[in-house]
């Protein structure tokens, strides 16, 4: 705190005490100027008001980098368990994909338009000619009208349909068609799962 002192002493001494033990601002001796001690004691207050800015502003930051502390914790273990997150994602895409590759039948996954997102070992070996990769292109480049009707009667129905289907090499397969809207997705989806399991030619 700022201390202004008035005073009619005069002794050197006596000032300086007054000014080491009472921490004084300025000493204003007798006969003093009443504008010239408003002065003095408006800058006082100005200065006892900065004081109190800077204390509180200094506690503000000191309370705001303690909580950015706690925030960049904690934001480190939400990384932590992102990245944990994803990797078991990951691990678990890896599973799923083996276990499509090693089915003992054919399986396509397509969108509504027709377009082949998902193919397995085994429908690569069916219906892949050589050549042409059926991954990114449209099923009504390589099946025929029979399977295209199937799929179409899934999409229309958003219903699981099953047919038979006589591929283009003599080949015949039960086919099993199930629209991916049946399933429990977070984020609503378009498209189908079509599976082939091949019929034994007839002798």
């Amino acid at each position: 705190m700022r201390k202004n002192l008035l005073s009619g002493y005069t002794d050197v001494n006596s000032i300086t005490e007054a000014i080491n033990v009472g921490n004084v601002y300025k000493f204003i001796l007798k006969p003093w100027e009443d504008e010239a001690l408003r002065t003095t004691i408006r800058e006082s207050l100005d200065i006892a008001r900065l004081q109190r800015e800077n204390k509180a502003l200094t506690e503000t930051i000191k309370k705001q980098n303690e909580e950015l502390k706690y925030l960049n914790k904690n934001l480190g273990k939400e990384v932590e368990n992102r990245i944990a997150e994803i990797k078991l994602q990951n691990e678990a895409l890896k599973l799923a994909r083996d276990i499509l590759e090693s089915l003992p039948i054919a399986v396509l996954g397509t969108d509504n338009e027709g377009s082949i997102a998902l193919v397995n070992s085994l429908a690569r070996g069916y219906f892949e000619p050589e050549g042409l990769a059926l991954l990114g292109s449209n099923l009504r480049h390589h099946f025929a009208e029979e399977l295209i009707e199937i799929i179409t009667d899934t999409i229309n129905s958003e219903e699981q349909k099953e047919g038979q289907y006589n591929h283009t090499d003599g080949s015949s397969f039960d086919v099993y068609c199930i629209p991916l809207s049946r399933g429990n997705f977070e984020v609503p989806r378009s498209g189908m799962v079509i599976s082939f399991l091949n019929r034994p030619r007839s002798h």
